[in-house]
């Protein structure tokens, strides 16, 4: 996770039921931690929990790492300049800023597919039986969306795709239907090919709402009493849980697709 900018996570498993070692052996086995009790691979536990929980681990301790480090270096360029001032010189800093406000922070962006089904109360018919034929699957889906929102360091984006379908969309008669809230109402169905481009679009898009790898630009420009006037795109879609994203401080999203 060096240099890295952002990371994509897509593991999923289906893992059928046990019903002779998950519920009659021990019925209160299904409220325990499933490492205390199942060493299958496939379990969602494993795929999908621990895998997010110690991915994101190293993207905080990366994360933190480069902190300290422009931390280091902000306090050195201050150390200098002051230094300069005294001597009756003027000093430049290496980022060709005089000013001390750096902006906003670019961190490390985690981008997780998880499930619409997610947004379903467990005891819903769909939550239901896919929990008990499929390893309480949801549960772990949940925890994931938990911890990389509890994240105070980097910033963070859950999908939650309806049915994924290998057939593309038309574009010309079909639209991609998004919400910030996470929530869609079913049936939905959605094509793989769109939840990718959702994810690396997301991935590869900064707080500001530019997208570097698109040299995508933003602003517009309107008419205003015989002047043309530069403004910004308003961006909806990346207004957080917690409202206006703050300045140096992680967000977190999760979008229904």
């Amino acid at each position: 996770i060096k240099d890295c900018t952002a990371i994509i996570s897509c593991v999923g498993t289906v893992r059928p039921t046990n019903p002779w070692t998950d519920y009659v052996m021990n019925p209160l086995l299904i409220f325990r931690r499933a490492s205390k009790w199942c060493s299958d691979p496939r379990h969602p536990y494993y795929v999908n929990y621990q895998s997010t929980r110690e991915a994101l681990m190293l993207a905080e301790e990366e994360q933190a790492r480069r902190d300290i480090e422009i931390e280091k270096f902000e306090q050195a360029e201050e150390e200098m300049a002051k230094e300069a001032a005294k001597m009756g010189r003027s000093y430049v800093p290496a980022n060709g800023r005089s000013h001390k406000k750096k902006g906003p922070v670019e961190r490390i962006k985690f981008v997780r597919i998880s499930d619409l089904a997610v947004s379903i109360r467990p005891w819903k018919v769909v939550s239901l039986f896919t929990n008990i034929g499929r390893s309480l699957v949801f549960r772990d889906q949940e925890k994931c969306e938990i911890i990389l929102e509890n994240s105070k360091l980097i910033d963070t984006v859950t999908l939650r795709p309806g049915d994924l379908i290998d057939q593309p969309r038309n574009a010309n008669t079909t639209n991609i239907q998004m919400d910030a809230s996470g929530v869609l109402p079913y049936p939905a169905y959605v094509s793989k090919e769109d939840v990718a481009a959702v994810a690396v679009a997301a991935a590869l898009t900064r707080k500001d709402g530019f997208t570097a790898a698109a040299k995508e630009d933003r602003y517009y420009e309107e008419d205003v009493g015989g002047k043309n006037v530069k403004k910004r795109r308003r961006k909806d879609a990346y207004e957080s849980r917690g409202g206006a994203p703050g300045k140096d401080k992680a967000t977190s999203y999760t979008w229904a697709v």
